[in-house]
Formats: C-alpha cells, structure tokens, sequence
C-alpha cells in the first residue's frame, strides 16, 4: 500500500450515527476512485474515547499531491462534506 490517512472529526462536529460517518467516508472515496484510474483501498473505522469516529485508510497510491477540504454544511452543523481538489484545479468550480 503506497499510502495511509488518518480521519477523524472534532466533537461537535462529529456524526451521530454509524451510518452517517460511512456515508462522509464513503463521499471521500468515491471522489478519489472517480479521478485516479485504478485506485483501491482498506479502511477500518475506529472510535476515539469521546466517542468520535475515526477512520484509518490504506491506499494504493500516494495522495499527496491532493487537497483535501472539509467543510460543513451550514443547514445540519453534524455533517462533514469532503471534496477533493487536484492541486492544479480551481476551489471555485
């Protein structure tokens, strides 16, 4: 595995159910399988004492010449939305 990443949310921002911190992980990969031709990955979720979800990812290529930017949806202050940037593209768009 070329690569492994770490997520993870702050408190109050975290997912309240199981189901919905699947749905913000599975919104990640899906976007990286959509732009890099043969990606694969394993991932476990875990959870940090407080309770909030963690997921630990091994991929099969290096990420780092991608941005990541989380942000939140102003209408449900629970959710993360991730969106995934190559470096040479526009945030705008």
């Amino acid at each position: 595995w070329a690569n492994s990443i770490t997520l993870t949310y702050k408190a109050e921002s975290a997912p309240q159910t199981g189901r919905e911190a699947k749905h913000d992980i599975d919104l990640l990969l899906n976007r990286f399988r959509r732009r890099i031709k043969g990606f694969q990955y394993i991932w476990k979720q875990e959870f940090q004492k407080k309770g909030v979800p963690l997921f630990r990812v091994l991929t099969s290529h290096d990420l780092s010449h991608l941005i990541i930017t989380v942000w939140q949806n102003k209408a449900n202050g629970n959710r993360c939305y991730i969106r995934v940037f190559s470096t040479g593209e526009s945030k705008t768009g």
